[in-house]
C-alpha cells in the first residue's frame, strides 16, 4: 500500500492493519506525509500464521496381519509456513511527524502479544497436521483392534521479520491532489 498526502489528519487513535489470508506474506506499507495533525496511527504489519497440515489417510483397513500388535497410522502432513511480515517505510518532513506513527513490533496478526526481541515479527509457522488414524490389525483375521494415531506433521517455519525504514526531510514534493479531492485524508478510526 502506498499513500502520499500533504496533511494526514488522524482522529483519536487509529490503526492501519496490513491483513492477508493465512500463510501469505503481508504487503508492504509506504507512507509519504508532509504534515501530521491529530492523534497517533498504529501500523500492524505482522505476518499471518500458516495453516495446519493435512491429516494423513489411514492405512488399508482390509488387510490381515500376523503381528498381534496394532500398527500406528501414517504421519500428518507438514504445516504451512507462516507469512512474512510487511515492510514499513515512512517519509516525512520532521521528527515530530514521525512520532505520530507506531509500528507494532510485539503484536501478531490476531492482536495477541508476542515476543519479537525488539524487532518486527514475522508470522508464526503453521502447526503440523494431525496424525493419521491407526490401522486395524487383525491377527488371524479375527481382531478389530485399532492401532494408535500416527505422529503429527512437522510445524511450518516462522515467517521472516520485516524492515522498518524512515526518512526525515525527504527530497521532492508530494503530488497535489486533483481539484475534486481534498488536500488531506483521514486515517480510519480504531475499533
Amino acid at each position: 500500500m502506498q499513500l502520499q498526502v500533504q496533511v494526514l489528519i488522524i482522529e483519536g487513535t487509529a490503526e492501519l492493519i496490513a491483513s492477508t489470508p493465512a500463510g501469505l506474506n503481508t504487503g508492504s506499507i509506504e507512507l509519504t506525509v508532509g504534515a501530521v495533525a491529530g492523534g497517533s496511527l498504529s501500523i500492524l504489519n505482522a505476518g499471518t500464521p500458516g495453516l495446519p497440515g493435512p491429516n494423513a489417510p489411514p492405512r488399508d483397513q482390509s488387510t490381515c496381519a500376523a503381528d498381534p500388535a496394532a500398527s500406528a497410522g501414517n504421519p500428518g502432513g507438514p504445516g504451512q509456513n507462516g507469512g512474512d511480515a510487511g515492510n514499513v517505510t515512512i517519509y516525512t518532513l520532521s521528527q515530530s511527524n514521525l512520532a505520530a506513527f507506531r509500528v507494532l513490533t510485539d503484536t501478531n496478526a490476531a492482536g495477541q502479544p508476542q515476543d519479537c526481541g525488539g524487532h518486527i515479527c514475522g508470522g508464526a509457522g503453521g502447526p503440523g497436521g494431525a496424525g493419521g488414524s491407526g490401522v486395524p490389525v487383525k491377527p488371524a483375521c479375527d481382531s478389530n483392534a485399532l492401532g494408535p494415531n500416527g505422529p503429527p506433521g512437522a510445524a511450518g517455519s516462522t515467517g521472516h521479520n520485516a524492515q522498518f525504514k524512515s526518512q526525515i526531510g525527504f527530497n521532492g514534493s508530494i503530488a497535489v491532489p486533483e481539484p475534486s479531492r481534498q488536500d488531506s485524508r483521514k486515517a480510519p478510526r480504531g475499533e
